[in-house]
């Protein structure tokens, strides 16, 4: 289920709220809102958006399963929208509490239709007025499920490890002179030489790659050729983002994780994954 944000109304408001006149919304417009600011969860919001043309259409009542019918109030723009919610949280009972309740909800959509209107496009005002009117409780989508990474082979590991590359480490020094970094050195030999073809080749990279800070530059990470590990852009370098651990060294292998002992023996020591 998605994540989505549940309201209830506060029963009083203790500070002066905004009455700016606006027409009547159509049911299709409260549905609009509700579903782009996720409020419900989606069942809840399916009966809630059901039960719209109840509280906006004169004359329409809820059938509650006896002798008779009772109806509940409906929406005309003359209460303000708060205040109709009110009123709808104190209707008597109907037959059928759970239709009650649908009804209840749908009334709270107009009002968060209305708090989205005069807002204008202002999210922080947006979520002020909501919180002046509901109390809010915002549900977390979620966790994806993780990726499952395929380890490379050993030979496609060293020819990912940058530094492996006799070739590749001499077109960087000689290239020391050059503006950019090293980084952006590694990517001009990649891209523009046969050798870095041919490197691309051995490392099962048919498409396009990712240059990967092997210890991500937010842990001290540097920029050079001992810590740049090539990546298919297949979404494995998303996988990692900032973290190095275990499933990192064994992703990139031991000569991967060799080259940034010899620069950085203190921060392998400090951060071991």
């Amino acid at each position: 289920m998605e994540g989505y944000i549940d309201v209830s109304l506060r029963s009083s408001v203790h500070r002066s709220f905004p009455s700016v006149p606006v027409a009547v919304p159509t049911i299709r417009d409260v549905e609009r809102v509700a579903a782009d600011l996720c409020v419900f969860d989606p069942r809840l919001r399916r009966r809630a958006i059901g039960a719209l043309p109840k509280v906006m259409t004169p004359g329409e009542y809820w059938s509650c399963g006896a002798p008779f019918r009772r109806g509940v109030p409906y929406f005309d723009g003359a209460k303000h929208p708060y205040e109709y919610c009110l009123e709808i949280t104190r209707t008597p009972p109907l037959d059928d509490e759970g239709v009650l309740e649908n009804v209840r909800r749908a009334a709270y959509l107009i009002l968060v239709w209305y708090v989205d209107t005069i807002s204008r496009g202002d999210a922080q005002r947006r979520s002020d007025l909501l919180e002046t009117f509901f109390i809010i409780v915002k549900t977390n989508a979620p966790k994806k499920k993780r990726k499952c990474i395929e380890t490379p082979s050993d030979a496609q590991q060293r020819a990912r490890a940058c530094v492996c590359s006799g070739e590749l480490v001499a077109y960087v020094r000689a290239m020391g002179n050059c503006a950019g970094s090293e980084f952006d050195r590694i990517r001009t030999f990649l891209t523009s030489t046969e050798q870095g073809a041919a490197l691309l080749a051995a490392a099962g990279i048919v498409d396009a790659f990712e240059l990967d800070h092997y210890v991500p530059e937010c842990l001290g990470g540097p920029s050079v050729v001992e810590n740049a590990h090539i990546m298919p852009r297949n979404g494995d370098n998303q996988y990692f983002r900032d973290v190095w651990d275990m499933r990192k060294r064994r992703y990139c292998g031991e000569y991967q994780h060799a080259s940034i002992r010899r620069i950085l023996p203190g921060l392998v020591d400090t951060r071991s994954p």
